[in-house]
């Protein structure tokens, strides 16, 4: 277990696709099963980039260096006093925007319909200041025993010191237990238009962070 780095990005952007790939989210936004993969990959990948210089990436690989697992967090904003970056990377100027990206992917049209479908999350984001797990992603190879527990736990020692919450999405309806068993609750349900169902959770008791 550690802390993610940039040498980390072509790796976490696989682990993301090859975890994803089948989830409802993903197959409402990018509707083209056949290269859905590399979308995936490419275009959450994007969103790695401000995690990974943040240092709020945590990773659980093999004996052989392999990311297996890996929890992505955004903190709240303003951010919890942390030190300052170890390996701050400057983007590109003619690096693509999230927004940018996904009109290329899919269209301008359907990419308009995607924003204006995951702004219907936003008023079920918590008001006090909350850590979000962004993505939790286990290799489906080494699913179902438990890395994406230990995964998971170092952004919740983090929240828990820092005195915040933590809330997540998802769409994955056998993830709703596996959060709940970990101290979160549903605190919201809707169904993104012509798109699947969102379950939204949080955990405010903060010593709840620390189970095993």
């Amino acid at each position: 277990m550690r802390t993610g780095t940039w040498e980390d990005l072509p790796r976490l952007r696989r682990l993301l696709a090859a975890a994803y790939s089948a989830d409802a989210l993903m197959a409402w936004i990018f509707r083209e099963p056949t290269h859905r993969a590399d979308a995936v990959a490419a275009w959450l990948g994007l969103f790695l980039e401000p995690a990974l210089q943040q240092g709020a990436v945590d990773v659980v690989h093999d004996d052989d260096g392999h990311v297996i697992a890996a929890c992505a967090w955004r903190p709240p904003d303003p951010a919890p006093k942390t030190p300052a970056p170890q390996n701050p990377a400057p983007r590109d100027a003619g690096a693509p925007t999230v927004a940018g990206l996904l009109a290329a992917l899919v269209g301008s049209e359907h990419a308009a319909r995607v924003g204006a479908g995951l702004a219907l999350l936003r008023p079920h984001a918590p008001q006090a200041p909350s850590a979000y797990v962004q993505f939790l992603a286990v290799d489906p190879g080494h699913q179902r025993r438990g890395l994406g527990s230990v995964a998971l736990q170092p952004g919740l020692d983090r929240a828990a010191a820092a005195q915040i919450g933590v809330h997540l999405e998802t769409t994955n309806p056998d993830a709703v237990p596996f959060y709940e068993a970990r101290g979160f609750a549903v605190t919201a349900e809707l169904d993104l238009p012509a798109g699947p169902h969102v379950w939204v959770l949080a955990m405010t008791d903060l010593e709840e962070g620390h189970r095993e």
